[in-house]
């Protein structure tokens, strides 16, 4: 019973990580191409390649993590 009941708290806290992580990092893109000035375009661009390198560099910890 207390390792489902510590399964389900690590769902909920990383779903509450990754929520919060987000939407801060939307807000401090959308500053930055306030201050830079820069497109649309270039934003969504900026967006997806930091994406590509979060997934990543989170599949490449899940790797180091599991062989622990």
């Amino acid at each position: 019973m207390g390792l489902v009941v510590e399964i389900i708290k690590f769902i909920v806290y990383s779903l509450i990580i990754v929520i919060v992580s987000k939407h801060i990092l939307v807000r401090l893109l959308r500053k930055l191409a306030e201050i830079l000035d820069l497109s649309p375009k270039a934003v969504r661009k900026c967006c997806r390649s930091c994406n590509i390198y979060a997934r990543a560099f989170d599949s490449i910890f899940l790797k180091f993590t599991r062989n622990v």
